[in-house]
């Protein structure tokens, strides 16, 4: 048989069909449908997942850099303190170094990889906290944050002067 002839073939008690090969309509809408309900499930899951991620990263920042200032304050036997400003969505701390530029360490939790912001930040109605030079603190607090509608709390417990996502 020639090449670039279609083939007969006979299917037994059948009438005679063409075969090709690729395949039919009926089948790539089918494929396309079952992506397309995959993709329907697994997107807003995802989304959800990338959220919470950056939710519990921005609390983790936010816990890494009270603990930072406490464990500062007892090292130089000084007062270090540690200021929220929720309009910026930054954390500063006016004592210590940043490592990356010139100045106080400050982080922005709007910017990357967080992309969050702070909703609350409360310490006996001060924006601020500060550590003695025992690493004790006068007043504990709470510190709100929201990621893409997640909600994560950070608490400082005044009484133990330890730092937990949630609460204790």
């Amino acid at each position: 048989m020639p090449n670039g002839q279609r083939s007969m073939q006979r299917v037994e008690g059948a009438t005679q069909r063409w075969s090709r090969g690729g395949w039919s309509l009926i089948e790539l809408v089918m494929v396309l449908s079952i992506i397309s309900v995959i993709s329907a499930i697994a997107v807003p899951r995802y989304t959800g997942a990338v959220s919470r991620y950056r939710g519990q990263a921005a609390a983790n920042q936010v816990v890494r850099m009270l603990e930072l200032a406490q464990t500062s304050a007892r090292q130089r036997s000084s007062s270090v303190s540690v200021w929220f400003d929720v309009a910026d969505n930054s954390v500063r701390v006016p004592e210590l170094d940043d490592p990356d530029r010139d100045g106080a360490w400050v982080v922005y939790l709007s910017d990357r990889p967080w992309r969050a912001s702070l909703a609350k930040a409360d310490f006996d109605s001060q924006s601020h906290v500060a550590f003695d030079g025992y690493g004790e603190t006068d007043r504990g607090g709470t510190v709100a944050i929201d990621a893409g509608g997640t909600q994560w709390e950070v608490v400082l417990d005044q009484a133990s002067g330890r730092v937990a996502i949630g609460g204790f």
